[in-house]
């Protein structure tokens, strides 16, 4: 305990709890009486200002086991301090209070009424708060006298073999001397605590008066930063309203646009499905009737022979009137369709093979191959062109 009361006068919490906590382990088991409750008592005022609420909580039940008239003498000064930490200040003002009635020690009145008196004048009950200033007056004198009694008493008992009853005597009047001192002393000083009380309840009106002010301009902020929030929010569905109208305005502008594509693809399907036509009507009405040019194109396919504009002519009006749905045929497979890969179709329809292709069109060997392939992946030409290739 002694060392635990040293570490706390050092203000070395952790060293102090530490020795406290020992105390209190070894007292677990041990039996609660007068000859160690104070020990306790102490204690839990001490873990109380220390924010030790668990630790100061058990003191306070180890000490509750004892009846009223064998606790000690610290019991009420510690326990004010645990409710003042940690249950209410009104609940350490009452036992502070039950302090200064029950306790005849001049030191726990001093301390009591110097409480008291600061815990009346901060509710603001100025008659209890003088009531305690006196009594702390008196206590305080009362104090003062004691101790310089016994500094008085101790002074004589250790100078009294030294001094004779003219030295005895003045050490009497010097005290006297410094009673009256003191008395002046305390006057002063309940003067300038009063002084303190009252420029100090000025100061705080002053600060609650700003104070006020200050949570007024709070709230006009507040209903100001509430208005821009509904604004800023109806601002927020407004926009958010535009861009669902825009979206949707994208998706018509997207899907006008695919369906002009697909137009414009039609068209220029159709326009190069008309020149195609076109073509192959002035090449009708310009080839002859007689269809000799086609077996005059399969015989000269043997060897090598390149067909003139005019003959070729000839031949292709030929074919369209031998098969007058071919080329319509070619052109809803084909979609789009050269001149070239138009007529390796028409040869083919006539039966002729790669090689005479080939020979016919003077074409790359693997151009007339690949032509007749995708010919041959689109459309169907007949038995003839099934059999020879």
């Amino acid at each position: 305990m002694t060392i635990a009361s040293c570490y706390s006068k050092l203000n070395d919490t952790i060293n102090s709890v530490k020795f406290y906590n020992l105390i209190i382990n070894n007292l677990n088991n041990a039996v609660i009486d007068r000859k160690n409750a104070d020990i306790i008592a102490t204690a839990m005022g001490d873990y109380a200002l220390y924010g030790y609420k668990d630790e100061a909580t058990h003191c306070y039940e180890l000490l509750n086991r004892l009846n009223k008239k064998e606790r000690p003498f610290n019991y009420l000064s510690n326990l004010s301090v645990y409710y003042e930490c940690f249950v209410s200040i009104d609940s350490a003002a009452g036992a502070r209070l039950e302090l200064y009635n029950t306790t005849s020690r001049i030191e726990s009145k001093y301390d009591a009424s110097q409480w008291l008196t600061r815990y009346y004048a901060s509710i603001k009950d100025y008659e209890k708060a003088t009531e305690f200033a006196i009594k702390f007056i008196d206590a305080n004198l009362a104090v003062n006298n004691k101790r310089n009694l016994e500094h008085t008493t101790n002074a004589k008992n250790f100078f009294q073999y030294r001094r004779d009853k003219e030295e005895e005597t003045r050490v009497m009047q010097n005290a006297a001397k410094d009673r009256y001192n003191l008395v002046i002393g305390v006057s002063i000083s309940i003067i300038v605590l009063l002084g303190t009380v009252t420029l100090h309840y000025r100061r705080k009106k002053r600060l609650l008066d700003i104070i006020l002010n200050k949570e007024k301009n709070i709230e006009s902020a507040k209903v100001l930063i509430e208005k821009r929030d509904f604004e800023i929010e109806r601002e927020k569905r407004c926009i958010e309203e535009k861009e669902k109208e825009l979206r949707k305005l994208n998706a018509a502008n997207s899907r006008l646009s695919k369906e002009l594509q697909n137009a414009k693809e039609d068209f220029d399907m159709l326009v190069a499905q008309n020149c195609e036509l076109t073509k192959l009507t002035i090449m009708n009405n310009m080839a002859k009737s007689n269809g000799d040019i086609i077996e005059k194109v399969k015989k000269t396919s043997k060897g090598k022979y390149h067909l003139s504009d005019d003959e070729w002519k000839e031949l292709l009006g030929a074919i369209d009137k031998l098969y007058p749905e071919f080329t319509h045929e070619v052109q809803a497979k084909f979609k789009k369709i050269n001149e070239p890969l138009l007529r390796v179709c028409y040869l083919l329809k006539i039966g002729l093979t790669g090689p005479e292709i080939a020979n016919i069109t003077d074409y790359p060997r693997q151009t007339v191959w690949d032509r007749i392939k995708k010919v041959k992946e689109t459309i169907k030409l007949g038995a003839t062109f099934s059999q020879r290739n």
